[in-house]
């Protein structure tokens, strides 16, 4: 049985599918550039994958288009597909849900201000499905449970919190390290963490090293300053 993937995600998860911060998301949203049907404020703001794929369209030709004609490419954008049989595929990025013929049918515009320029929004829309199935990699991999760890994110099936790894990974222990450790980490599982944190940080502060691995010990630090001029 395939897993349903959500068609409206966080803030936080959509600016990772757009390939935008979250504070670009929350403006779209502030100043109603994203069209309307992609939204929903039932359960806090909600942005659905698709409009994340026309967010990195709006922001990625800001130096090439005015924002008169981004804004009615996406209402353009956003009316052909809610018209058309391929919406509720279209709100959640399935892969399937653009074949060539679809994109050329409801992702090309010819924008009213520029009637000799057609905008094609296929390359927007296929990083940003593809960005999107990174998402749904790291949530099949890591699992959030209140009876394991406190409710911590970790890898599923082990009460390893990703946070612990990532932690130790950036402060400088290597993969092989913690594979000594953990010997099913892969790079993959490693890769998923660090898009899990990204599309769903947690408040507070991360465990530190000494906290995960108390026997641990550090052999050497050094900080290097710039020389005074």
């Amino acid at each position: 049985m395939m897993t349903a993937h959500p068609a409206f995600v966080t803030s936080a998860e959509a600016a990772f599918i757009a390939g935008v911060t979250d504070r670009e998301v929350n403006r779209v949203i502030d100043e109603h550039i994203v069209p309307a049907p992609l939204l929903e404020r039932n359960n806090g703001r909600r942005v659905a994958r698709l409009g994340a794929a026309l967010i990195s369209f709006y922001f990625e030709t800001e130096p090439l288009f005015t924002a008169q004609l981004r804004r009615q490419t996406l209402a353009v954008v956003t009316a052909r597909v809610r018209a058309s049989e391929r919406w509720s595929q279209a709100l959640p990025l399935n892969e399937d849900a653009f074949d060539e013929g679809a994109r050329k049918r409801l992702l090309t515009v010819q924008p009213d201000e520029t009637p000799y320029l057609l905008v094609d929004l296929s390359p927007f829309v296929l990083g940003a499905t593809a960005r999107a199935r990174e998402v749904d990699q790291a949530l099949e991999h890591v699992n959030v449970d209140p009876e394991t760890m406190s409710g911590a994110p970790v890898f599923k099936g082990t009460r390893l919190e990703i946070e612990t790894v990532l932690a130790s990974l950036d402060s400088g222990v290597e993969l092989a390290r913690l594979q000594k450790s953990y010997s099913f980490l892969t790079p993959e599982l490693v890769n998923a963490a660090r898009v899990y944190a990204q599309v769903r940080p947690r408040r507070g502060r991360p465990r530190r090293l000494s906290e995960a691995h108390p026997d641990w010990t550090v052999k050497s630090s050094k900080v290097v300053r710039p020389p005074r001029s």
